[in-house]
């Protein structure tokens, strides 16, 4: 599967790479002090990855950041083919100094690959739509 995304939003770095950058959004800096975690929007949406439904994006670490101790706390975070709303990265500073994340900065790896499905056991009645983070329960 090919994501066709403007440049500026996700893009492989070179011909054959298997991820894309994702890029902080926004227009103020983020500051992570040392053992916090923040939540980094992208210009990404799911819809504008229009994602098979027999594959799944993963949003992972790069491993520039995580050499510095900036990772995806939740990695590899899953964004399933029916989600639409804006691909938000978990990032966790396990440094030991405050991180500044900087609109445009690449802050993780999107990777989309081919999934075998998941047996559903609900009762059919729910939509995943644009709900995010922790939108789907403990349960």
């Amino acid at each position: 599967m090919q994501a066709n995304l403007p440049t500026n939003y996700a893009h492989a770095r070179r011909q054959g790479d298997a991820g894309l950058d994702l890029r902080a959004a926004g227009d103020t800096p983020h500051h992570i002090p040392a053992g916090a975690i923040r939540i980094i929007p992208t210009e990404i949406t799911g819809e504008m990855l229009n994602l098979d439904p027999q594959h799944v994006a993963l949003v992972c670490p790069r491993s520039g950041l995580a050499a510095r101790g900036i990772t995806v706390a939740n990695s590899p975070g899953i964004i399933d083919a029916g989600y639409t709303g804006i691909i938000q990265v978990i990032i966790k500073n396990q440094g030991y100094s405050s991180f500044r994340v900087t609109p445009g900065d690449r802050i993780a790896q999107l990777l989309i690959m081919p999934h075998l499905g998941a047996q559903y056991f609900g009762d059919g009645t729910g939509e995943r739509g644009t709900q995010s983070l922790g939108s789907s329960g403990l349960e």
